[in-house]
């Protein structure tokens, strides 16, 4: 590769940097936050829902199931990190 072109390529394919990172993370954190408040009733709401379809499919489609019961389990851990001031007494099933 020639030189010119070398350098285009290490332009274009640049590691982030670790603010960017986290800039980056930190988006789509808020983009998450923002669709689950706007869409989806709310946290616990969608959680309890991605319960209640994981129970519902268990049978037919068990990978769909565990995706959503995952989903469930990864909005639980995301409000607890967050320290979500949260009543998780409604989801204790």
């Amino acid at each position: 590769m020639n030189t010119s072109r070398q350098n285009m390529f290490n332009k274009t394919f640049q590691q982030p940097s670790v603010s960017q990172r986290n800039s980056d993370e930190m988006h789509r954190l808020l983009l998450l936050e923002n669709a689950v408040l706007n869409y989806s009733g709310g946290l616990v709401n969608l959680t309890l829902r991605a319960r209640q379809q994981a129970r519902e499919l268990q049978e037919s489609q068990p990978e769909a199931a565990q995706l959503l019961k995952d989903v469930a389990c990864y909005l639980h851990d995301v409000a607890v990190c967050g320290q979500l001031d949260i009543a998780w007494s409604r989801l204790n099933d």
